[in-house]
């Protein structure tokens, strides 16, 4: 689940938002890592609110998955924005020291022996860097590719079997955009955001990615439908939509993992037009949220081949 919203809000985390997640059969929580907050200038590495996260998570039972996102201003192509592309050595070097910290055996966990040792075992480079939105002046597969390789080798190098995943890319020009990348570097996972006007249409969209990529593992890191705004769906309807996609895109082996967005989120997170994704409400999950807590439950079970 991607669960970045659930610590933005007073208190800072939401601890019973957390455990009605892990009651729904989730373990693994998406949030992304914010680099600048981290290491805001080369090498002063600022650990405390990250470290407030992955206490909260790992004491609800739920690993933290990072994004690894997005630049720091000494280390972007174009200063002061984050979303430029970074310095692939620079970026690396950051991927690695997350890995020093939260991986197998990292320093958090050796400072925190009461905690359920749940390390991270899986990175993402980014998010959506198939769009323009999110991987600035413009999408560059090649650059891309520099970005992730280097990153992957450096987290590997603290843990070989960290799994590296591309960035969630976004399903227009997703296709053309990993062909690309996997042409120029090999890849653990492929990030695939599963979105379309309903579960047919995100459905069609997958299908059509897997046809042109096939190959690799392909992790579902977004997906899901608006309560308000631009292609909202009432809350029966997108429960409705999660019943249908969820066991469609398990009978595809390729299909790996799967991370609704989102759990929570804040003012910051809703897009201009006021689009508001989100599975818990104050009084607790929604409908949508105990569909995606079936299918959890449905899934362990799961037999592909």
């Amino acid at each position: 689940m991607n669960v970045n919203g659930t610590f933005f809000e007073p208190p800072v985390v939401q601890r019973a938002a957390l455990r009605d997640l892990h009651a729904l059969g989730v373990d693994v929580g998406r949030a992304d890592t914010f680099w600048v907050a981290i290491e805001p200038r080369p090498g002063t590495l600022h650990w405390g609110f990250t470290d407030v996260r992955v206490t909260a998570l790992a004491a609800a039972g739920i690993r933290w998955q990072p994004i690894v996102d997005y630049s720091t201003p000494w280390a972007a192509s174009a200063p002061g924005d984050d979303k430029a592309a970074p310095r692939p050595d620079a970026y690396a070097g950051f991927a690695a020291a997350l890995a020093r910290r939260y991986g197998p055996g990292g320093a958090f966990w050796r400072s925190h022996p009461r905690l359920p040792q749940l390390p991270v075992e899986a990175y993402e480079i980014w998010n959506e860097p198939d769009s323009g939105v999110f991987w600035r002046p413009q999408p560059d597969p090649a650059a891309y590719a520099v970005v992730y390789d280097r990153a992957r080798t450096a987290i590997k190098a603290v843990d070989p079997h960290a799994i590296v995943v591309t960035g969630g890319l976004f399903p227009d020009g997703a296709a053309r955009f990993i062909k690309a990348v996997r042409a120029a570097t090999d890849v653990d996972a492929i990030g695939y955001h599963a979105y379309g006007a309903d579960a047919p249409a995100a459905l069609s969209n997958l299908h059509a990615f897997l046809h042109e990529t096939g190959g690799d593992p392909v992790w579902l890191t977004e997906l899901g439908w608006p309560l308000t705004g631009d292609g909202a769906l009432s809350e029966d309807a997108r429960t409705r939509a999660y019943r249908a996609l969820l066991p469609a895109t398990a009978r595809i082996c390729a299909v790996a993992e799967w991370a609704p967005y989102t759990w929570m989120s804040t003012p910051a997170q809703r897009y201009p037009d006021k689009r508001i994704f989100d599975l818990r409400a104050a009084g607790g999950p929604l409908a949508a949220a105990r569909a995606y807590g079936d299918f959890v439950a449905a899934s362990r079970k799961r037999v592909c081949g």
